[in-house]
């Protein structure tokens, strides 16, 4: 089977997942989930979901699968930083790479930010690869640019995104990220008591409310989902109305903490058989 890797890229991410998760990875029989998206960073194949993970590429996909309403309000695209004026941004917004994970700055008040260091910022992140750090090839041939999107407020103390795990076309649980907490979900509301990451929460999973908006965003994850075997689509709740945010095909790089129970049951939802 081909590999996306090197065999020095691959015993280096051997290293790090022993590190980071304490245990080897098995690549000839992976079982938990960690082990199977190392598996799917080498033998996926993932290149072929460049389309899905870069930022502006993806939302043709949204506006032709589910409406362009779903999508957050472009301000611009930018592949210099001396294209970007300062000046014309509105008060706040919110400022992304299209060719990285995690690489956003969120700026609710420009008046109280120091452009310059921003800019120093953004030169680092278009100098960056993403796949170098990650080893996630859909992230290999992703061309180097800025975006930037109006800033969706929320409510204080609510939760905003929720993060659908799908397996082979069906949301099977989601993540929710907000108000000083991270809870995991069933598709049916049911806490799963597990904490995905080691995140600090104040906040019982059972207190966090359904919102009103998880019908609609479970269709939506749902259909951005058929035909792929796993991603996680994550959406936002702004005041009620949902918004797309991204689509990742290995989460977390496959190096979130997790009970080992609890890897081995998301592990059992994806059949590697039938990933390529």
């Amino acid at each position: 089977m081909k590999k996306a890797l090197t065999r020095k890229q691959i015993e280096s991410l051997k290293r790090s997942f022993k590190k980071k998760l304490g245990y080897e990875c098995d690549l000839k029989d992976p079982k938990t989930i960690q082990e199977k998206i190392q598996w799917i960073k080498i033998y996926g194949k993932l290149e072929r979901f460049a389309k899905y993970t870069d930022k502006v590429e993806v939302q043709t996909f949204i506006i032709e699968t589910i409406g362009e309403a779903y999508l957050i309000p472009t301000i611009g695209v930018y592949e210099h930083l001396e294209e970007i004026e300062f000046e014309q941004l509105p008060q706040s917004f919110v400022i992304k790479a299209t060719h990285g994970s995690s690489w956003y700055k969120i700026v609710k008040d420009k008046t109280q930010i120091d452009w310059m260091e921003i800019q120093q910022l953004l030169g680092e992140w278009l100098e960056s690869s993403w796949f170098s750090k990650s080893k996630e090839s859909n992230y290999k041939p992703l061309p180097k640019r800025i975006l930037i999107q109006e800033y969706l407020p929320r409510a204080p103390k609510t939760f905003s995104e929720y993060s659908f795990h799908c397996f082979h076309g069906e949301p099977q649980f989601v993540r929710i990220d907000g108000y000083q907490s991270l809870g995991i979900y069933s598709m049916d509301w049911q806490p799963l008591l597990e904490r995905v990451e080691t995140t600090p929460s104040n906040n019982d999973e059972k207190s966090i409310a359904k919102p009103a908006t998880f019908a609609e965003m479970e269709r939506v994850a749902r259909a951005l989902a058929k035909d792929l075997r796993y991603v996680r689509v994550d959406l936002f709740d702004a005041a009620g109305r949902v918004y797309f945010n991204e689509m990742t095909f290995a989460p977390g790089g496959g190096f979130l903490q997790t009970s080992e129970e609890f890897g081995l049951w998301i592990g059992s939802l994806l059949d590697l058989k039938k990933y390529v």
